[in-house]
């Protein structure tokens, strides 16, 4: 007998030839196999929004505004034209997330994403129209359905409901933001008709305009400046209280302000922050002994008060008002300082004091 494996085997008996057919099985292994039918691409709208604070601009990580409206309920994966049933679903952004930044609500924690547009980006949250809440969308595949917790049988479609927001990454000053539509999510489903099959879905962003009125003021000088006093005897003082007539170069401080801002400002003694009188106290680096330095705003003969910042408009007694404008001001403080007298006795040596000056405005 011989035997011809090929389009069948032969097999010689009793001296008549026949010829039977060898079926082999065939065995097909379906795998991840993408059925364009069962996916859509589902939007996620954000009206034209505002920003606005009186206050400086929005620090990097704050939300620049609310949630978007949800794409609730929208169908992103329907197994009806190819008749299977889907088993789970997945979802997880389209973008990388920006490195060093992140988002908490209390709650959850949320990688932010590039919007494309400088120093805005953007947070997601997702859930099934099911599921009890949101959660983040990270750049790593996380389950929505069965929603998390929860055990569902098989469904035909799976529904999304998904919320944008937008973060500021960096400084965001006032402006007009165009914020361009871009997909945001992939949502991948695996069904099963006598195999897993796979099905993909994304979420879009129709994009939106951020308007920032962030109504404040900003220092427009140096933010280090040296004022110096000519050299002096200590028989030009008289007493306690008593100057010599001679001042220190002029500093000119800079505060530029939006409209409709009140600007006040507080000087305070860097040395010793809790001084309240009008003159500076001497640094560790003065060897002169029993004199002080006063500062005078320009054109007055009354030395400043000195006294901490609250860090907001509350009337204490250092403070005073820089100025107040219905359209955007650049206000200019320009300062002099000079000796004066606080102990019975005047020694020779170098004379260094510091002070701050801290702005606020409503």
């Amino acid at each position: 007998m011989q035997s011809f494996i090929g389009k069948g085997t032969w097999v010689r008996l009793s001296g008549f030839l026949y010829r039977a057919l060898l079926v082999l099985p065939l065995l097909l292994v379906f795998g991840k196999q993408a059925l364009a039918c069962n996916g859509n691409t589902v939007g996620v709208d954000m009206p034209a929004f505002s920003y606005n604070q009186a206050g400086t601009p929005p620090a990097k990580g704050a939300p620049l505004g609310p949630w978007s409206n949800s794409g609730g309920g929208q169908v992103v994966l329907d197994a009806h034209g190819c008749k299977y049933w889907i088993w789970q679903a997945l979802a997880k952004s389209v973008d990388a997330p920006i490195p060093g930044i992140t988002y908490t609500d209390g709650l959850n924690t949320y990688p932010v994403y590039p919007t494309g547009v400088e120093n805005i980006g953007y947070i997601l949250m997702i859930k099934d129209p099911n599921a009890s809440g949101f959660f983040p969308v990270t750049a790593v595949f996380t389950q929505t359905y069965p929603a998390p917790g929860t055990i569902d049988a098989a469904a035909v479609v799976i529904g999304v409901r998904i919320q944008v927001r937008l973060i500021a990454t960096g400084p965001v000053s006032s402006g007009v933001y165009v914020i361009p539509s871009k997909l945001v999510a992939q949502m991948d489903g695996y069904a099963w008709n006598g195999g897993p099959y796979l099905m993909t879905g994304y979420v879009n962003f129709s994009g939106t305009t951020l308007t920032v009125s962030t109504k404040g003021c900003r220092v427009t000088s140096p933010s280090n400046q040296v004022a110096t006093l000519p050299s002096v005897a200590p028989n030009a003082f008289s007493g306690v209280g008593s100057s010599p007539a001679v001042s220190s170069d002029t500093v000119n401080v800079s505060v530029s302000c939006d409209p409709n801002v009140t600007v006040f400002a507080t000087m305070s003694d860097a040395t010793n922050i809790a001084n309240t009188t009008n003159a500076l106290t001497l640094t560790a680096a003065s060897s002169a002994t029993g004199v002080g330095v006063q500062v005078f705003r320009d054109g007055l003969t009354t030395p400043i008060t000195l006294g901490p910042s609250s860090g907001t408009p509350d009337g204490n007694p250092a403070e005073w008002q820089v100025g107040a404008s219905a359209n955007a001001a650049v206000y200019n403080i320009p300062l002099k300082a000079s000796y004066v007298q606080t102990a019975a006795t005047v020694t020779p040596g170098s004379v260094q004091a510091r002070a701050t000056i801290t702005f606020n405005y409503q």
